[in-house]
Order: structure tokens, then sequence, then C-alpha cells
């Protein structure tokens, strides 16, 4: 549900939701897939944000952040950045030296790309006009 809030059903929304499902997948058959797993946080009695994340497949050392999706009223109280610092420990634990982000430079979607900003990910290149013209693919890494 929150993905589905999150992304709609925008152009952006088919790998994020394409990696959800692998990691419930996964999980449901109690198998632990490294390349794709998930965060939950909890409020109270609600689920409040997810995150889904894991290594690079064929990769050494590199974790990617599938997506992430938080409550709407759960927003603005530090829930993503949270999120986010508990994956990038949990991929630093297992041995990324870095995690990258595919991130849609989109308007609508600019909180997100200043919160990864601000959460020391840096643009490390993109690919223009990448989902339509004017929407570039941007790929934001941060190093560990």
């Amino acid at each position: 549900m929150l993905f589905t809030a999150a992304f709609g059903n925008t152009l952006y929304a088919e790998a994020p939701r394409g990696a959800l499902h692998a990691a419930l997948d996964s999980a449901g058959a109690g198998r632990d897939n490294p390349e794709c797993g998930g965060l939950v946080a909890v409020v109270g009695d609600r689920l409040a944000g997810v995150a889904i994340y894991g290594e690079v497949a064929g990769a050494i050392g590199a974790g990617k952040m599938h997506g992430m999706a938080v409550a709407p009223d759960s927003q603005r109280h530090g829930i993503a950045r949270t999120l986010i610092d508990a994956l990038v420990a949990e991929l630093a634990r297992r041995g990324a030296r870095f995690v990258l982000v595919e991130f849609p430079d989109a308007p609508e979607l600019s909180v997100g790309r200043a919160l990864l900003l601000q959460c020391k990910f840096i643009e490390e290149a993109r690919l223009p006009n990448f989902f339509v013209d004017g929407v570039a693919l941007s790929f934001l890494r941060r190093n560990l």
C-alpha cells in the first residue's frame, strides 16, 4: 500500500514495486535474498515506512536502495532518514563500499532527491530524457 501511494501508476513505479515483490517472495519462502530485502518502520501499531535494498547482483561491495515509501501521516518525522541510516549500516556490515540509488529526476520527486542529498548521496551520473523528455534517470551514490 505504501509503495502504491508513493509511486502510484507512474513511470517510476515499476522498479521499486518489482523489488518489493522480490523481497516479499523471498521472505515468504523463508529464503535470505541478499539482492533484495527490506526494513519497516512501525509507529505504535501502524506501518510508518518501508525501504527495499540489497546487494548488487554479481558485484563485490556494491549496495543498492531499490525504493522507499513513508506513510503521509509519518512524513517529516525522521522516518525516511532513519530507514536510510539503517539500510546503509546493514549494507556496510555486509561489506558494501558504496550504496547506489537510481532515482527519477522528476519535479514531483524533488523532496526525495533532496533527502538523499542531505543523507550524503551525490549524483554520480545521469541519463537524460530516460523516462520522458525532461525527466532523467539520476544515479546517486554514497560511499561508505
